[in-house]
């Protein structure tokens, strides 16, 4: 019985294919294609990507417009609701994807695009656009390289690109607002590839701009030195002088200025008298003056101590071949001092570390600022950090690590794990080769609390040990997050307390960097999303 079902199942599909096939009253199928809408329909999905000198606009073909001939209209607004006017209307024939260049948009500012269907001659034009749902940006290209400080002065600063043709003019505006000044490039700049710009004013943050014509091809930001200290308190300190004995002797309010290119070896340990307050200035030009560090013991009382545009190392007579000294500070006696500051200065070859509180005496640091620095090879064979304090009764209420690279040290940046601090601002810097193993953190609080913590534009590259056993950031007993402005290179791995939230670059730091074992920190990789926004801005 079932065998003759089966059969009669069969025999009468093969009835239905055979009339099919031999009576017209079948109805024929439409060939795929052969469909004309009324109306083109809207086309699919759109997206734009930005570059240095142009976007890419991509959307989906209108459905049924294959072999039509359909053109698209394209326009791009900086709203999303095109309530402005509209900057540009293109028109794509035979394609799905427009190129958009500097030459027609402006670079840095954020655009909307939108897409729709022309009519053809059986259709009508889409009902409706298709928009891009983020905005998109040309970046710009950044023909400057990095600003040498040393050619940072009070009224002039040297800039320097890379080698472009067609280069026609800088233009320097004082970033808080003010008179711009144009400088023409001549064909003997376009050969040095730098050009002085001249009539600046002292301590003042600048943005340089140059063009190829009307269009922009790189924006750097400096900022120029002070002019020479002058005044009653100020000292202008022949090479070869042991800072020991003005130090020891100075007054409160003391500038010591130390020479382009002299070599300052202060010969032992360093006892402020109560109430010190100083500044020891190098005066600027190509090569900052060496400050040869021993250690400095602040009194029961001290205001400001600030370093500001030397070159500090620990080599004894600035002699690589020479014995390393241990410390900037290592202070174990009492104290109440104001503030310490390194600013514009190199910080290099510290057998131990620049700052250690330790001991029972009862320490007190209002601030510790390390801005606009370099800081390389310390504590290469002992265990601590550039900033150290495990004592009880010591203790630093502020801490701001701002604008600097940081490579070659053994013990991260911060470790003040017995008391809490008032706040920790780590920002706009570049690490690499930084926490060794043995469970080093890059910034050790422990069970302590770092107060307000601020954590914004950081590039962290590699470990400095490779058997993942470093940690990365523990305050308050946990790990913690920050935003994603910060980056780490996918060879930056720690085996604990992982810092969340970072964006993770997809190289190794010798990808992202130029040179980064010798201390060249410029990007290798042009595509590298915080190229403009990451790091110390030295490198940007």
């Amino acid at each position: 019985m079932k065998l003759f079902k089966y059969q009669q199942s069969f025999l009468t599909a093969t009835i239905i294919i055979v009339a099919c096939t031999v009576f017209t009253a079948c109805k024929k199928v439409e060939e795929p294609g052969t469909f004309t809408p009324s109306r083109v329909f809207t086309p699919g999905t759109i997206s734009a990507t930005g570059g240095e000198t142009a976007a890419t606009i991509t959307w989906r073909a209108s459905n049924f417009s294959n072999g039509r001939n359909v053109t698209y209209t394209v326009e791009i607004s900086e709203t999303i609701d095109f309530t402005t006017p509209v900057v540009l209307t293109k028109v794509v024939a035979d394609s799905t994807r427009l190129i958009v260049t500097d030459n027609e948009l402006n670079i840095k500012t954020p655009f909307y695009a939108r897409v729709k269907g022309n009519a053809t001659a059986q259709s009508a034009e889409s009902a409706g656009w298709a928009y891009t749902k983020d905005p998109f940006t040309i970046t710009g290209e950044q023909l400057f390289l990095p600003v040498d400080a040393g050619t940072l002065l009070a009224s002039t600063a040297v800039l320097a690109w890379r080698a472009s043709e067609g280069l026609t003019r800088i233009t320097v505006t004082p970033t808080a607002g003010g008179t711009t000044l144009e400088f023409p490039l001549t064909p003997a700049d376009i050969t040095a590839g730098e050009k002085e710009v001249t009539g600046l004013t002292a301590l003042t943050a600048y943005t340089a701009n140059i063009y190829r014509g009307t269009a922009n091809k790189g924006t750097i930001t400096f900022t120029t030195s002070p002019e020479r200290p002058t005044g009653p308190n100020v000292t202008l300190v022949a090479p070869g002088t042991d800072l020991k004995v003005l130090l020891e002797g100075s007054v409160a309010g003391a500038i010591f200025i130390l020479q382009q290119g002299g070599v300052y070896d202060i010969s032992a340990e360093t006892i402020l008298p109560d109430n010190a307050a100083f500044t020891i200035w190098g005066d600027v030009g190509p090569n900052k003056p060496v400050l040869v560090t021993n250690t400095i013991r602040l009194p029961a009382n001290a205001g400001s101590i600030k370093f500001e545009n030397l070159d500090i190392t620990g080599y004894t007579n600035n002699n690589p071949a020479e014995t390393k000294r241990n410390y900037i500070f290592n202070q174990s006696a009492a104290t109440n001092t104001t503030e310490i500051i390194f600013e514009n200065s190199n910080i290099r070859n510290l057998a131990y570390t620049a700052l250690r509180l330790q001991g029972s005496n009862t320490i007190n640091v209002g601030k510790v600022v390390v801005n606009n620095c370099v800081v390389n090879d310390i504590s290469a064979g002992q265990t601590y950090a550039f900033i150290h304090t495990n004592a009880a009764n010591a203790i630093i209420n502020n801490i701001a690590i701002t604008n600097s690279t940081f490579y070659n040290v053994r013990l991260g940046l911060v470790l003040h794990n017995q008391r809490p601090s008032l706040s920790l601002n780590v920002s706009n810097c570049t690490m690499n080769d930084i926490s060794d193993n043995s469970d080093r953190a890059l910034i050790e609080y422990n069970a302590q609390s770092a107060g307000t913590f601020t954590f914004l534009n950081n590039i962290i590259g590699k470990v400095k040990s490779n058997n993942n056993t470093a940690r990365g950031i523990r305050i308050s007993g946990s790990s913690v997050t920050v935003s994603s402005d910060n980056y780490i290179t996918n060879d930056y791995i720690v085996g604990s307390n992982p810092i969340g939230g970072v964006t993770t670059y997809s190289g190794a730091s010798s990808a992202l960097f130029e040179d980064p074992d010798t201390g060249n920190f410029r990007f290798k990789d042009a595509s590298f999303p915080g190229r403009t926004t990451a790091g110390d801005p030295r490198w940007r």
